[in-house]
């Protein structure tokens, strides 16, 4: 079984403090968090809710209409939130599909903003360069 904390813990955390403060000081920086949640089906089921008017429900959820699958890019400064669903799998294109879609959509107004990248690896950063390649 492995260990809840290794011996490295508390110098990550306090890393990330210091990382975190940085970029919150730094008004050029957009900070975003990326979620993705379980996946919903989508039907006539129960679910303990409660509604107005009767409604007949399916006892088993094996066929469901649909699956989908939301995936979220929240602001923590602005407290802002961009939901987008998929009806597949979430994927590594669905993810950049909406990173650029939510770029569009608030480029206008962090004009001057720069990814906090000083804690990423080389990949991490030539994957963003790549991305950011691709989203001009």
């Amino acid at each position: 079984m492995y260990p809840k904390k290794i011996k490295e813990t508390d110098a990550i955390f306090e890393h990330l403090a210091q990382v975190h403060s940085q970029a919150r000081a730094d008004g050029s920086v957009l900070r975003v968090s990326l979620d993705a949640k379980a996946a919903v089906a989508v039907g006539p089921f129960a679910r303990r809710g409660t509604s107005r008017v009767h409604v007949q429900a399916a006892d088993h959820d094996f066929k469901p209409d649909e699956v989908l699958t939301p995936y979220g890019i929240f602001l923590p400064e602005q407290d802002e939130t961009y939901l987008y669903i998929t009806p597949s799998k979430l994927t590594a294109d669905f993810m950049v599909d909406c990173l650029r879609a939510f770029w569009n959509t608030v480029q206008p107004v962090f004009r001057s903003s720069k990814p906090c990248c000083s804690t990423w690896t080389t990949a991490q950063k030539i994957t963003l360069a790549a991305l950011s390649l691709w989203l001009a």
